[in-house]
């Protein structure tokens, strides 16, 4: 159950350690990070105590806010591959998943596959 889940045998043990296999970190370090740098890098822009206090959420919500928006284009990258199973279909995913890989179209293909999903116009025609 432990393997399925994709649990860390040593922290099911233990308690120590990352929850999760192939996790750098406990997720409340990482939370905590994540929160720490957000706040340093808004605090530089002249962000006051009040603002952060207001507007930076939790650690864990900043988290679980970013594992949730990467498990969606998962998702949607999944429906689109199950849907396209024709060869240059497949070929082009390929070809796509190489030039992701580097992160320079990431963002314009994630829109894309937004609009393909919603059954809108391509943005790549704007």
């Amino acid at each position: 159950m432990a393997e399925e889940a994709g649990l860390n045998p040593g922290w099911l043990l233990t308690g120590e350690g990352p929850e999760l296999r192939g996790a750098a970190a406990p997720n409340m370090a990482v939370a905590d990070a994540v929160r720490a740098n957000i706040e340093a890098e808004l605090r530089a822009q002249g962000a006051t105590d009040r603002e952060l206090g207001i507007l930076l959420p939790t650690g864990d919500d900043l988290l679980s806010g970013l594992v949730r928006s990467h498990l969606r284009r998962l998702r949607r990258w999944r429906k689109l591959a199950e849907g396209m199973r024709h060869p240059p279909i497949r070929e082009l995913l390929s070809q796509v998943e190489k030039a992701l890989a580097d992160g320079s179209v990431y963002a314009k293909f994630a829109a894309e596959v937004e609009a393909l999903l919603e059954g809108e116009d391509s943005v790549l025609d704007e």
